[in-house]
This record gives C-alpha cells, structure tokens and sequence, in this order.
C-alpha cells in the first residue's frame, strides 16, 4: 500500500514498536519528582552559529547518540508516563521519532548553543535557525544521519519585561554557573531550583514559554512521531481523526494541522496536565509535555522536507498553554 512512499522516509532510529502501556502508572511519580529540589553542584551572539566544532570518532558516534536517545525517551516517559499511552494507539505500526524538542533561556553558558554542543560533540550539525519575534524566542535545529532532529529554542530575556527578567535572570546564573551544564546531565536534569507560585503566575501572564520552563526546566519538551513511517496512515488528517477517535485532545491553535505547504505538516496533542507543588506547598495542575505528529512532503529533488517551519512551530509552542481547552473538538 505505501511502498513507494515508504521508499523516501529518511532514515531514522526506531522506537520500540511495541510500547508497554506504562500510561497507566499514576502520575503521582511526577509529582514526587517536581516537587524535590534538583540537586544544585552546578560572549556568543544569540543568533551567531560559531561554536565549537568537535570532531567525534565516527566509529562512536553513532553508538553514543543512540545511547543517549534511548536515555531522553526513558528519561520522558519516565516523567510522563501518560505519554505511552499515545505511542499505544500505534503499536502495530513502525515507530520513528522526527525530532526532539529543548527549551532554554538565552545565555553564553546555557542557551541553544550550551545544548547544541552536547549533540555537536556527537556528530550532530546545526542545520537551520528560526526566529519567533512575538514570543522572544530563537531557536536552531540539528542533524545526524539515522537520529531523530533536535529542536532546541530558547527564551530572549533582555527582551522581556522587567518582571520576568527578575525572576528568569537569576536561574539562568544558577545553572551557567554549574558544571552540570556542561554534561549531557543537563538534558534530563529539569528543574533544580525553588519554585513558587506567584512567580509561576506572574510570568504565566506574560509568556506560557517562560513560565513552563520555571517550572520543568531542562526536560525534553516533547518527542515527534514520523508519520511518514506509519504504514496505516497517508497523511497526518488520517493521523488526526485517530486521535480523535480515541479521544485524545488536539492543539486547535491555527487549526489542527499547521501547514508549511509542500513542506511540512504538524500537529500535537494537548500537553498533559501534572500537580506541581510549589516551595509553599500550594499545588497547581500545569501542563507538561505532549507527542508531535510530522508529516515530511517530498521536494522536488525526490528526499523529504528536512527543516522546520516558523509558521508552524509558533501554533505547537501552545501545546503547554494553560489555558488550552483539555477535551477534545
């Protein structure tokens, strides 16, 4: 039915295509983690692409960026375990991750190129940067035959408020200042510091960006199912209507699907919502992370659309939106 599509799917490592429906564990697991303190131990333009070029074995690096997606998808569904539940609904089919996502604050030791580094020392290579001006975010997004892509923005804060400059700015410090930072540690640590709750809402008011990174921190933001490898599936509406059909809610920012046309097609579910408790001991119920869905158009030269889509991935930022209906249409 798909072999002529299937012959242009970019070659991309594969998930278990049988994913245990670990959804069920109570999500109190994530509580437990949200609300323990992560242990603290620890002049580039923001939008220049001069970093460090590291030049890793090749005879390793493909081993050690495996191991190191297998520890971010642990690392994922450990926290959200709801998350499997999604992957469930496609077990009989071939599971590829497209991306993952990383969210960050701008800053020479800890913005998009800190994170960036830890995938170039990998054999990763920067492939494309993207501009958000109305959110205050940059963002790049990296390479490596047979891995997933990475998608890594970052929050500009000289360009906020003054508010949410007072209470980012000093996180930002923290965690440049420490030597974990300069760890693949950092890609799983989340959140290591303090939280509290009338910083979250007032930084909630200004941007949903911001005030989910204050509270989960490094946690990867989400992970990407490649549609093109599904073999039940031509297109991502087909994707949708699944979805649906199982009852799981969709972002409807922008419509359902966002659309770079002849391009790229996403869309994403709702992010699911955890109780986060904060240093007063009051709790909130704040969405976490969710699954994306990309659909890759096949380009004039015979290989599928490889970038992103700025147009697109402002609509999937809403993904963790607080304010986002949690049913779905």
């Amino acid at each position: 039915m798909r072999n002529s599509k299937l012959m242009l799917i970019s070659t991309l490592p594969l998930l278990p295509t049988r994913v245990s429906n670990s959804g069920k564990n109570h999500l109190s697991l994530i509580q437990s983690a949200l609300s323990t303190t992560f242990r603290a131990a620890h002049k580039m333009d923001s939008r220049a692409f001069s970093m460090r070029t590291a030049t890793p074995n090749p005879q390793n690096s493909h081993h050690n960026a495996t191991a190191l997606m297998d520890s971010l998808w642990q690392d994922f569904t450990t926290k959200n375990p709801a998350v499997s539940q999604i992957y469930a609904l496609f077990k009989q089919q071939t599971l590829r991750n497209d991306h993952i996502a990383f969210r960050t604050l701008q800053h020479d030791q800890l913005g998009k190129q800190a994170i960036a580094q830890h995938f170039i020392n990998l054999g990763y290579r920067i492939k494309g940067e993207y501009h958000f001006a109305g959110k205050h975010l940059d963002a790049i997004h990296l390479e490596q035959a047979e891995q997933p892509r990475i998608f890594i923005s970052e929050l500009r804060l000289q360009d906020c408020v003054a508010e949410v400059q007072a209470i980012l700015q000093p996180i930002a410090e923290q965690c440049a200042a420490d030597p974990l930072t300069q760890t693949q540690q950092l890609l799983t640590s989340g959140r290591r510091w303090p939280i509290h709750q009338a910083h979250y809402l007032a930084l909630r008011a200004v941007s949903e960006y911001a005030a989910w990174f204050y509270v989960f921190g490094h946690t990867p933001n989400h992970f990407t199912i490649d549609v093109n490898a599904l073999e039940n599936f031509d297109s991502l509406a087909q994707v949708n209507d699944f979805l649906k059909l199982h009852n799981v809610a969709l972002n409807n920012v922008g419509g359902e699907i966002k659309s770079a046309a002849g391009k790229l097609d996403q869309s994403s579910t709702l992010a699911d919502k955890v109780s986060v408790t904060f240093a007063d001991q009051q709790t909130l119920e704040i969405p976490f992370t969710f699954v994306e869905f990309a659909y890759r158009h096949q380009q004039p030269n015979g290989t599928l659309y490889s970038g992103f889509a700025e147009g697109n991935a402002d609509k999937i930022f809403s993904s963790t939106d607080a304010s986002a209906p949690r049913k779905p249409l």
